[in-house]
């Protein structure tokens, strides 16, 4: 038992250890981030019983068990909360002071100047013609963008301070965070749950300071260390984990600043922080960006109105108002990975039209062109300027493959804004429109101009990007349910490419490659109604390989065209059949044959698929039509009277005085470049390409002179009789009475159709048929005349109806001796309205001379002149090239342009306008034809047929020496239509494939070379498949040339297409092995190539020339010098024999 005395010691041990306590509490009351404690006091309990003794129950006295902090976890927390929210907002409104004060400073803000600006544009137009007014309004413009500048330069150096501000905090955030780590790492070496006060004292400091900063949430572990995480959520980002710390950078652009967090060498995202004195400089950073963005929109807005009005009128000088502000700032920059060193010129042209963006521009050296992307998407340009909206790039240096560059705005607008005038008189204070009253007026109404009006914006169909896929692959083309306005392409498109395709059959299996491991056939059947096809494949005991694994596999096995020996093989798809697989799913899609059946055979279940076939009007595309709101049809095909009705109408998207009107249909509207292109291409129908001695004239004695006749043919003689350009009625003067007999006359019409007219006699009168005659074969009587007759033409226009194929007639008057070129220009204005678009076209071969002839050709020229002009050229029969060049010296008096032909034997003389080419008096030094072509150079002539005859020029023959050549006039329409002159036989168009189709021709000037490149559209033309199995599509394009060798001799060069190189061996007949071994018209020379040296042996060769006769040449050996080592046979027809005489070591032929 404890003695009184002992226990007494106790309490005042006990009491004193409080009070120091206490006096630690009074010392420490304004100590930053000292926390009040208080002592915990306890009973020192008795002894308790034992075996031995008696338990002491009276107790030992009192003592301290703990000095505790006042904390806690809740009150901490809501400190540092409302800690950091003042924080930010004390720094936010600060900063925002500061901002106010740069916006609206007294007497000089932003509004001042605009304000004087408008004041002095008042004076001039009050006194447009004082130049003081101008110039202070000049000086008013600059100061304008002056401080438009100038603000952009605040702007930034807020923005620029703000970051500058933003990192020194973070690196204050950055030491409290490693100070509170090494915090907790003397709270954790410890050794309990009760850490130093003072430490955690200095913990909860530390947090106080960084809630200053940021917000975060902190966590406690059992020993007192702080766990802070970024944020209010509780699952930010570690800032502190323990022993652990992370390190705080900022990352910026334009508009936002954040943070990034890095723990432990890897940077996380922060989450969301919302309070502190950061976050505070954060969103004064995007409020800065915020203002800056307003007063860029006003200095454009601003630009934009005034440049409106300005450019409106005209200024002192007479001349249009140029621009008067901008806020362009666009700037080309070479991309590090160029090959080539490229410098730029940017020429701004009308800086209204400038779209502040980002482009950009790469080269394609396979296309020779610029690819360029924004935010309109891809177009193309060609050369070293390419035009964008209100400025042009001039591009200096040679670029390469894959070489480019970006173009973006380097400034704000506010930053960008300039004043463009220089002078006074620049100011378009004037009006180019003024209203004033006539001079017979009676009524006193007065006409006032108040400004232009913009059209109401139609925002229906929606625009293109929201409707089509801007991809080439047909398995992602949008599909319509019905025919109508789909889509709208902005007004801002520089070019677009559109295509249509059609549905195919199909038939999907649901199976998967479980299921077709087991695989034992496989069938289809085909029909079209008519015609029946089926495929049958089925498994293979020598199948090389593990057979079918998979449903992909069985989709490639299908499309590779073999059998799973991997030897014989099926028409899958020469039948114009794909198919597509993936586990689940087997799609067949069929090109031109409807899907009958179907079936798979594995694992002894069968598998049928569901079946899609389509009706013709499924299958085939659809057209496209492109209009304007206003009505203008710009391509497409023309529309009848109820589709226009149901079409052209506002809630289809077209403007309420919207007028249907197809003059311009497939013929570039208002200076656009469209390109329709179709399978089958346009149709096409043409005539009046002709040669005659003379022009057409009437002639009463052009085809018989006057005398007697006897019953039967008669024999013509008249000047008229070979011309192929009559176009005349047919006259026959008769001396007596003719009226028993009867004239028959044969012969072709304007369009080359052959036709016959009986014509009865006269009594002592003229008869006149009622046919029109281009060209007479020849006439006949059926009796002996009475007396004299005289047989001629009379020279006469004629009407031509064009019907299309909503029969819409049009009638055009085609008066006597009409040009192509007149022609043409009539017709394409008469015919509108009816998608009919015509050209012209004049072409003539002129020669050749008679071999070795040599001398001076002249004739009188005339093509658009009406005076000829004369031409003199000496001439060798084996090079007229001098003739082309006299021609050509007259081009812009005559339009027409000569061209030598290769072999310089022959010319071309050209109007591409179509106007008649006539020559007269002509002298050469031997006869020679000239031959007419059409503008695609198709023969127009050959002997014995109307459309096709060639003009014999003999000089000789007075009659005989003067040519008149009428042009080819050729119509194009998108749908069928019919021609017909007079009263005769409808011609109806037909489809020609080369005519807006997808094979493009380019011919040389002469025609004798022919570029033939067929368009090529990527996965449109590929068979294509879903990855998913369920989507197929055959690709229907194939690219080949089909020559036919009869109409045509072509010449083949080849290496080894005789023999190839393989070691002969020794003296003999060679057995040809070559690809052309049994060609008979190959055109060609013979051409050896040596390997070694071959200079001892020789090369007889045995063959036919192109005319069949039997010929032989023997070409001596050669040392190898190159592979180009070659000897000739002159022109061998078909392929023969070759005999060797020595020992060959190694040639191809």
């Amino acid at each position: 038992m404890a003695s009184l005395f002992e226990i007494g010691k106790t309490g005042v041990q006990a009491y004193r250890q409080a009070l120091s306590v206490t006096g630690q509490n009074i010392a420490n009351i304004n100590t930053d981030g000292y926390n009040k404690r208080s002592a915990d006091i306890s009973e020192v309990a008795g002894v308790t019983g034992g075996p031995t003794n008696v338990s002491d129950k009276s107790g030992l006295g009192v003592r301290v068990t703990n000095v505790r902090r006042s904390f806690d976890a809740y009150l901490a927390d809501k400190t540092r909360t409302s800690q950091s929210d003042y924080e930010m907002l004390n720094d936010f409104v600060s900063k925002l002071s500061d901002l106010e004060n740069m916006l609206l400073p007294s007497g000089s803000d932003l509004g001042v100047f605009i304000g004087r600006f408008f004041d002095t544009l008042q004076d001039v137009a009050s006194n447009p013609d004082s130049i003081s007014a101008r110039t202070v309004s000049l000086e008013a413009g600059k100061a304008l963008a002056s401080a438009f500048n100038n603000y952009d330069d605040q702007f930034k150096n807020f923005k620029s301070n703000s970051i500058k501000q933003i990192d020194i905090k973070i690196e204050e955030a950055n030491l409290y965070i490693n100070q509170l780590v090494e915090i907790n790492k003397l709270i954790a070496t410890s050794g309990s749950s009760d850490a130093s006060n003072d430490v955690l004292d200095a913990r909860d400091k530390l947090l106080i300071d960084l809630s200053k900063l940021l917000n975060f949430t902190v966590d406690y572990a059992g020993t007192g260390e702080a766990i802070v995480r970024l944020g209010d959520s509780g699952n930010g980002a570690f800032l502190v984990n323990r022993a652990k710390g992370s390190t705080i950078s900022s990352s910026y652009d334009d508009k936002n600043v954040s943070l990034v967090i890095n723990e432990g060498g890897g940077k996380k995202n922060p989450g969301i922080f919302s309070s502190g004195i950061i976050y505070g400089i954060s969103n004064f950073y995007n409020l800065v960006d915020s203002v800056s963005s307003e007063i860029s929109q006003l200095a454009e807005q601003f630009s934009n109105d005034v440049n409106e009005i300005q450019t409106s009128g005209i200024d002192l000088n007479g001349k249009s108002g140029k621009a008067m502000f901008s806020v362009n700032s666009m700037l080309p920059q070479a991309n590090f990975t160029n090959k080539s060193q490229l410098k730029f010129n940017i020429i701004e042209g009308d800086p209204s039209k400038i779209i502040q963006e980002k482009i950009l521009v790469n080269y394609s050296k396979i296309n020779n062109n610029w690819e360029i992307r924004d935010s309109k998407g891809l177009s193309k340009a060609i050369g070293n300027k390419i035009n964008f909206n209100g400025f042009q790039v001039e591009i200096i240096g040679q670029p390469q493959d894959g070489d480019g560059f970006q173009i973006s705005p380097s400034l704000t607008k506010a930053g960008a804004m300039k004043f463009h005038l220089q002078n006074p008189e620049d100011f378009a204070a004037a009006s180019k429109n003024l209203v004033s009253k006539s001079a017979s007026n009676v009524g006193d109404v007065e006409l006032n101009i108040i400004g232009s009006t913009t059209q109401a914006n139609i925002d229906y169909p929606s625009t293109i990007d929201e409707v089509f896929t801007s991809s080439g692959n047909p398995l992602v083309a949008t599909t319509f349910l019905k025919d109508g306005p789909v889509t709208t392409i902005p007004s801002t498109t520089k070019s677009i490419n559109l295509s249509s395709l059609g549905n195919q059959s199909s038939a999907t299996f649901t199976i998967s490659d479980a299921d077709i491991k087991g695989f034992s056939s496989f069938n289809i059947k085909l029909t079209d109604g008519s015609n029946d096809e089926e495929i049958t494949i089925s498994s293979a005991a020598t199948d090389p390989g593990d057979g079918i694994r998979s449903v992909e596999e069985f989709a490639n096995l299908l499309n590779s065209g073999l059998m799973l020996d991997g030897k014989s093989q099926h028409d899958f798809k020469k039948l114009g059949l794909f198919a597509t697989g993936s586990n689940g799913y087997l799609t067949i899609a069929s090109s031109s044959l409807d899907i009958e059946s179907s079936s798979i055979l594995s694992r002894g279940n069968s598998f049928s698929p569901s079946i899609t076939n389509l009706t013709a009007g499924e299958s085939a595309a659809s057209n496209l039509q492109i209009f304007t709101r206003d009505g203008r049809h710009v391509s497409g095909t023309s529309l009848n009277a109820i589709q226009i009705a149901s079409l052209i109408k506002k809630e289809n998207g077209f403007l309420e005085s919207a007028e249907y009107r197809n003059d311009y249909l497939n013929n570039n509207y208002r200076g656009s470049d469209s390109t329709r292109k179709t399978a089958s291409g346009d149709f096409v129908s043409s005539f009046g390409s002709n040669l005659s001695y003379n022009e057409q004239e009437t002639d009463m004695d052009g085809l018989l002179t006057s005398k007697t006749v006897t019953t039967g043919t008669l024999t013509l003689d008249g000047t008229k009789i070979y011309s192929k350009e009559l176009n005349s009625y047919i006259s026959i003067a008769c001396e007596k009475d003719e009226s028993g007999r009867t004239f028959t006359v044969t012969g072709y019409d304007l369009d080359g159709l052959y036709q016959t007219e009986t014509i009865p006699g006269g009594n002592a009168t003229t008869a006149v048929g009622s046919k029109v005659f281009s060209k007479v074969r020849n006439i006949s009587i059926n009796g002996n005349s009475a007396g004299k007759v005289t047989i001629g033409t009379e020279a006469i226009g004629y009407s031509l109806k064009v019907t299309n194929n909503d029969n819409i007639e049009k009638t055009t008057n085609v008066p006597v001796g009409s040009s192509a070129f007149y022609l043409a220009n009539k017709l394409n204005t008469e015919l509108a309205g009816t998608g009919v678009n015509v050209s012209a076209n004049t072409r003539v071969l002129l020669g050749p001379f008679d071999d070795g002839v040599s001398g001076a050709i002249t004739f009188d020229l005339k093509g658009k002149n009406s005076d000829a002009v004369s031409i003199n050229a000496s001439i060798d029969a084996s090079d007229i090239s001098a003739l082309a060049k006299r021609i050509n010296e007259y081009s812009s008096q005559t339009g027409l342009l000569a061209t030598v032909t290769s072999d310089f034997k022959k010319i071309i003389i050209e109007s591409k306008d179509g106007y008649d080419i006539n020559l007269k008096n002509i002298t050469a030094p031997s006869d020679f034809y000239l031959e007419a072509f059409g503008k695609d150079f198709e023969k127009l002539s050959e002997n014995d047929s109307q459309l096709n005859s060639k003009l014999l020029i003999d000089i000789s023959d007075t009659k005989k020496v003067s040519a008149n050549i009428k042009g080819e006039i050729k119509f194009i329409s998108s749908e069928t239509f019919t021609t017909q002159i007079n009263s005769g036989v409808s011609k109806v168009a037909v489809t020609d494939s080369l005519t807006n189709g997808y094979i493009n021709i380019d011919r040389s000037k002469t025609g004798e070379v022919v570029t033939i490149k067929p368009e090529i559209f990527d996965d449109l033309d590929n068979s294509l498949g879903s990855p998913d199995g369920k989507k197929a599509i055959v690709g229907l394009s194939k690219y080949g040339i089909d020559l036919n060798q009869k109409d045509y001799k072509l010449y083949v060069s080849d290496d080894d297409s005789l023999f190839t190189s393989n070691r002969p061996g020794s003296a003999g007949t060679i057995t040809l092995d070559g690809a052309l071994k049994d060609a008979n018209d190959l055109n060609a020379v013979v051409t050896i190539y040596c390997s070694a040296d071959e200079s001892g042996n020789t090369f007889t060769v045995t063959g036919t020339n192109s005319s069949g006769t039997t010929i032989t040449e023997q070409i001596k050996g050669a040392t190898k010098t190159d592979d180009d080592s070659l000897f000739t046979l002159a022109n061998p027809g078909a392929a023969g024999t070759i005999t060797l005489n020595g020992t060959l070591k190694g040639e191809k032929i």
